[in-house]
């Protein structure tokens, strides 16, 4: 859990949103490192009003794209960001210690059932924010109160605290992951659990080795999303992809100061920069 949050962090830190976060999309190597695949749903933050509401694996869905999805017209009646991905790393969590998913469901309207059912029906507050349309819907759906997590999580889903103890995972408990579930698994994304809020929780923050996160390896540059415009050729591309990763080693290398590239532009902020201008020119270069 605590590698599928870093690998989040670092997706957010470029200003991109995965979108389709599941058990499908998370792979392990025989020495437990695990990779984050399958970015083809993803988009720049930026664009997170009024993009398509078809995205995610449908169990892993988070509230504010179940409610806004249209799905005969694929389309997004409800803005979401990033928070959606902490929804879907709950709903994983949920599934390693279960083994099945937590929200099978088979389309919105039963989905969003099968949410309500175990987290409770979302407060007023929130339900004042959605459109017209979607509170409708909310405000007539039946309302239910939250299961308690000890009867969604028992402690036997869980190894005694003495095999916890000999194997030095006293913080991998039942009350801890019920915990942290609590916290992801929220139907408001304003009082849903960061992804740098979830790191400091107790159930993972004890794989976290000093300075580990404080000196990970930046993005190579704030996604802009300008690179989706561009009409090029396969060589064209699969040079762009070689050059990126290159200098992507060379950053791990060497250190996040060494290859930072600045252009004389005001907008420059942080790693290289985040601006359509200086995209163009970092892009002219590697394909020269």
């Amino acid at each position: 859990m605590y590698q599928i949050l870093c690998g989040i962090r670092h997706l957010h830190k470029a200003g991109i949103i995965h979108r389709d976060l599941s058990v499908s999309n998370i792979v392990v190597d025989k020495k437990s490192q695990l990779k984050i695949i399958d970015l083809g749903s993803s988009r720049p933050e930026t664009d997170s009003q009024n993009i398509t509401g078809y995205v995610g694996t449908r169990y892993y869905r988070a509230p504010e794209i179940v409610l806004g999805n249209d799905e005969e017209k694929h389309e997004s009646n409800m803005r979401y960001d990033r928070q959606v991905d902490l929804w879907s790393a709950g709903c994983i969590l949920a599934e390693m210690i279960l083994g099945k998913p937590l929200f099978p469901g088979t389309n919105n309207f039963e989905q969003w059932n099968t949410i309500v059912q175990v987290v409770g029906s979302p407060k007023e507050d929130f339900v004042r924010t959605l459109s017209e349309g979607i509170r409708n819907f909310v405000a007539q759906s039946k309302k239910y109160d939250p299961r308690l997590w000890t009867e969604i999580i028992p402690d036997s889903s869980f190894p005694p605290e003495s095999e916890q103890r000999q194997c030095r995972l006293p913080q991998c408990s039942a009350q801890a992951a019920r915990d942290l579930l609590s916290k992801l698994l929220v139907i408001d994304p304003v009082n849903r659990l960061s992804v740098d809020k979830a790191l400091e929780h107790h159930y993972v923050s004890w794989q976290n080795e000093p300075g580990e996160l404080e000196n990970e390896t930046n993005p190579v540059q704030f996604y802009n999303g300008y690179i989706e415009q561009l009409e090029l050729t396969a060589n064209e591309w699969k040079a762009l992809i070689f050059a990126e990763l290159k200098q992507y080693e060379l950053m791990k290398a060497q250190g996040n100061e060494s290859l930072e590239r600045k252009h004389e532009c005001e907008k420059c902020i942080k790693y290289r920069c985040d601006c359509t201008e200086c995209t163009k020119m970092d892009l002219e270069k590697l394909l020269k």
